[in-house]
């Protein structure tokens, strides 16, 4: 019972992974790139805070695992035993690749406290939540922004507080990973497709939708990055100009991404695009050739919902 448990948790998170647009295999090769990204921004880099950094991470993920509705419903659900066996699988498997981490780099004591924490979080029950109104600056315009943002305001604000660390601590390195992972959250956006009447709406040609939305994205995309930038920018005068450049780079991205959603519309993405999307932006030239496809694509398929 309790492996059929994690067989269909496993089943729902990659279900959540699709519907943000991204094929599930890409997002878990992702998840480790970026493992491994931040297992060298800190550690090669010799930050003198990372392994609490490190040690933070697991631990508040699983604290959001102990939600008192949640637990009151695996209780429910399961004997003692067994809830207590999933629980203590749960950290597990959030805390082993960080025990790897830790005892790859010696780190033994804090590799003991995390498994301390995993076990002693299993006992630990919170009933937090947000009850004010998140200020939105995407309010004007829908979709994709206005409902990404409110999902990922906790993960920018670690992202920024990341940011701000390592500025503390003069690693331009880590600051600079903290805003580029920043700029790419909101090629998720563009894996949720609106509903054909939003679509609809619009009395325009396929051609001024486009080029509509197009100009949309890169206001919100600069909305989004500016603030970063600028912070970073002002710390670190002599590499403005790669910054600059990341930014340049991250508006192309989700032009690229807002164009491959509307060259597959109204399907969901597959594969293929998927694929095509995630290598023009690790080889950024290939981008020159993805825009001109994707909106060739795009104005193809969104002829026949566009007057």
């Amino acid at each position: 019972m309790v492996q059929h448990y994690f067989k269909i948790q496993f089943r729902i998170l990659n279900r959540h992974i699709q519907a943000t647009g991204i094929h599930p295999i890409i997002a878990w090769i992702g998840i480790l790139i970026l493992l491994a990204v931040f297992d060298y921004s800190l550690f090669k880099e010799k930050t003198s805070y990372a392994p609490f950094l490190i040690l933070a991470l697991p631990i508040i993920l699983q604290f959001n695992l102990n939600g008192k509705k949640r637990n009151d419903f695996l209780r429910v659900t399961f004997f003692e035993k067994k809830y207590l066996l999933i629980r203590f699988i749960e950290n597990g498997l959030i805390a082993l690749p960080f025990l790897f981490i830790f005892i790859t780099h010696q780190c033994y004591l804090l590799a003991i406290a995390l498994f301390a924490s995993s076990i002693l979080l299993l006992f630990i029950k919170h009933n937090m939540g947000f009850r004010w109104a998140i200020p939105n600056p995407f309010f004007r315009h829908s979709f994709e922004f206005i409902q990404g943002y409110r999902q990922s305001i906790l993960f920018i604000f670690c992202l920024y507080s990341l940011a701000i660390i390592g500025i503390y601590v003069d690693n331009f390195n880590l600051s600079c990973a903290a805003f580029v992972i920043n700029g790419l959250i909101p090629i998720a956006f563009f894996g949720k497709l609106e509903p054909k009447y939003f679509i609809w709406n619009y009395s325009l040609d396929a051609r001024k939708f486009l080029n509509h939305k197009t100009k949309i994205t890169i206001r919100y995309g600069l909305i989004w990055n500016l603030p970063f930038a600028t912070l970073l920018c002002l710390c670190y005068l002599e590499k403005s100009w790669i910054l600059l450049l990341i930014l340049f780079l991250l508006l192309l991205f989700l032009l690229n991404a807002l164009l491959c959603k509307y060259a597959q519309y109204p399907k969901s993405q597959t594969l293929l695009f998927s694929l095509l999307l995630l290598f023009s932006m690790v080889v950024f030239p290939l981008m020159l050739w993805s825009i001109p496809y994707f909106y060739k694509k795009s104005i193809k398929e969104l002829q026949p919902l566009l007057p």
